[in-house]
């Protein structure tokens, strides 16, 4: 976003062109834009009887930015930027703030809890709309929550019935009795959120360059986000569970495996093969979709079909823009470094894992979204050459931002969900 300085510059210039008789509506209404980006508006008052002499540049500038600044960014309204531009110049603005507030940032959180010394325990708490924010910026990184499971706010814990006997029907003779059968439930593994956190220092002088360059603001929002989603998505995909993290995708009873040679590089046939495996168990094929390493994929783009064509040159694979995810066979795919690549899968290493499945049958608890903290007095603990070290926030003008939430997942359904294991592709 450029400064209020360069919109300036581009309205006198616009106003100039006007003048001469040229048609600038197009670049009005993209400085209109501008303004209210930056959260700078007018409204026109009626002219008055004597026109006072106008202002010098100097002076219009200084007007802007002495109301702009006042307000501490926030808004103040209008629709014309050239009639604005030209009554303000005359002297015959007049501004008319809003009850507007500006955009909640990190960075401002702690100039304003430091201005009015108002810390709560343990430090000052992020608002709940930038909190919401980097918990958007979470999902967004979580290779699971990208194939589109159910996603459910649990207060505790929730049961998941599950069909395990379903009713039956039965040829009848005439005037016979029907055979009544009762469907009967089973209850899949608790939905049960267990606390996920992290902590991130930052220096205090990138915060305060963050409350003027908004790329500093995404950078502090996007490490928050990453430290987060990246132990998420690892969780989800392979949590070993025990009460200490979720249990993995990979790792629940009853899912299909379908163990590959690692001895040798996989064939399209494999994979064709998972996808007749849940064929096999009926599954509707709801939300299907594979989670795999980039690594598969850079091996799939290299691979040709039967009469030797790419398979990207034919329907079978598809690319995003992104290059990241897709549809293979058909279906969509989700590509991740949370899966390993140095797995040693009958005494050979370098070997990976995909997963094939109906993620609807996939769901994740989540008990109170993100919750942001930030202190800039309080310490932590860092191991530097194997060795605790205690490093107070204060004394190395820092901010500590805590980000913390509860999560869980469980699957449904086990059989509508395919292990492919072995697989051998570098």
């Amino acid at each position: 976003m450029r400064d209020v300085q360069q919109v300036l510059n581009d309205l006198k210039a616009l106003a100039q062109q006007r003048n001469a008789g040229h048609d600038v509506s197009h670049h009005q209404t993209q400085l209109i834009a501008e303004l209210k980006e930056h959260g700078i508006v007018a409204s026109v008052a009626a002219p008055p009887a004597a026109q006072p002499p106008a202002l010098s540049q100097a002076q219009l500038e200084a007007a802007v930015r002495s109301v702009f600044a006042g307000r501490g960014g926030s808004r103040f309204t209008t629709d014309e930027t050239a009639e604005f531009m030209k009554a303000l110049e005359s002297g015959q603005a007049q501004y008319a703030p809003t009850s507007s507030q500006p955009k909640a940032t990190l960075a401002g959180v702690m100039t304003k809890a430091l201005a009015e010394a108002t810390p709560s325990a343990g430090g000052y708490l992020v608002p709940v709309e930038v909190s919401n924010e980097v918990m958007q910026l979470v999902r967004a990184r979580i290779s699971v929550m990208q194939m589109g499971p159910r996603v459910l706010n649990v207060a505790k814990e929730l049961d998941l019935p599950a069909v395990a006997l379903g009713t039956t029907a039965a040829f009848v003779q005439e005037n016979a009795r029907i055979p009544v059968s009762e469907p009967q439930f089973s209850l899949t593994p608790k939905l049960k959120p267990l606390q996920l956190a992290a902590l991130s220092p930052v220096s205090n002088r990138l915060l305060h360059d963050a409350q003027t360059v908004p790329e500093f603001e995404e950078i502090i929002r996007s490490d928050l986000a990453d430290a987060v989603a990246n132990r998420a998505d690892l969780a989800y995909l392979q949590g070993l569970g025990g009460g200490t993290e979720p249990l993995g995708l990979r790792n629940v009873s009853g899912i299909n495996v379908v163990n590959l040679d690692p001895t040798t590089a996989p064939t399209l046939l494999d994979f064709r093969k998972v996808v007749a495996t849940l064929r096999s168990r009926n599954c509707p094929f709801v939300k299907p979709g594979w989670i795999m390493h980039p690594d598969v994929l850079s091996w799939l783009e290299q691979q040709t079909d039967t009469d030797g064509h790419r398979l990207l040159d034919g329907e079978d694979l598809s690319l995003d823009a992104a290059g990241t995810s897709g549809t293979f066979l058909g279906f969509r795919f989700q590509t991740t470094t949370r899966i390993p690549t140095n797995l040693t899968v009958s005494s050979t290493p370098g070997c990976t894992y995909a997963l094939f499945g109906d993620f609807n049958e996939v769901w994740i608890g989540e008990q109170e979204g993100l919750r942001l903290d930030a202190s800039d007095t309080a310490s932590y603990v860092q191991t530097v050459e194997g060795e605790d070290v205690h490093i107070h926030a204060f004394q190395f003008e820092q901010t500590l931002f805590k980000a913390r939430t509860a999560v869980d997942i469980c699957l449904r359904r086990p059989e509508w969900m395919v292990a492919m294991e072995g697989v051998k592709v570098s």
